[in-house]
């Protein structure tokens, strides 16, 4: 499991320094900057799931640090750390996104909490998205099964039956590619265009004649597996 991520952005080096070894020493993984601007480029690099910012940076304010880091990653936690606070600047910490807002000095043990219920909320909302992306995947998948299935109702004839098939498969959400493809046929050990759209006699021509287990095509029909190409070219 991959440790935690943490950016610390404060132009005090020594506290940087310290604030990075207890860190370390509790697990996580850390990165510091001395300025708004380089933590910033910090992150875009590495998005971690963690920043302190301090509120006072010489040369922007940790506020917009904050705002910026969130326009990157709204996932990422932060926690607003300074040694002049005021009820407004908490408050816009709090509006911008901001998981808590610590006074300078503040107690290690209390940092360490915060940090950890940081962590916690942002791997939590994390586990949430993927879950939302894995439900919007299987109902995708149901809804395509269930296309099909009304495709296969429809007709009888195998030639129609496939070229039905084919552009249901293609008006299909989850497909997020150029509205081209083609179903092969198996017989006696060759592969027979059964339907195809979107594609010109010139892009066909060289599939006329496959043999299962030539090109990715007949290599599908020979082992039963997916084959996914970034290059239909090759």
């Amino acid at each position: 499991m991959e440790k935690p991520g943490i950016l610390i952005i404060d132009d005090d080096v020594n506290l940087r320094k310290t604030l990075a070894v207890i860190l370390r020493s509790k697990g996580y993984e850390t990165v510091a900057a001395g300025s708004g601007e380089e933590g910033i480029a910090l992150f875009k690099q590495n998005p971690v799931d963690l920043v302190f910012i301090d509120l006072m940076l010489p040369d922007i304010t940790g506020l917009k640090v904050l705002e910026r880091i969130k326009a990157v990653r709204p996932s990422t936690e932060a926690i607003i750390l300074t040694g002049n606070a005021s009820q407004e600047s908490a408050i816009e910490a709090t509006n911008k996104g901001a998981f808590s807002y610590l006074l300078k000095p503040y107690e290690i043990d209390t940092l360490l909490l915060h940090a950890k219920r940081a962590i916690e909320k942002q791997e939590a909302e994390e586990k949430i998205i993927r879950n939302s992306i894995e439900l919007q995947r299987t109902n995708a998948e149901l809804k395509a099964l269930y296309e099909v299935s009304q495709t296969l109702c429809r007709t009888i004839d195998m030639e129609m039956l496939l070229t039905e098939v084919l552009q249901t498969f293609m008006e299909m959400e989850i497909f997020q590619f150029e509205r081209k493809g083609a179903i092969f046929l198996v017989e006696d050990e060759r592969l027979r265009i059964a339907a195809s759209i979107g594609l010109s006699e010139a892009e066909l021509e060289p599939c006329r004649n496959l043999r299962v287990g030539e090109c990715l095509c007949g290599l599908a029909a020979l082992t039963g597996e997916t084959i996914i190409s970034g290059n239909s070219q090759e």
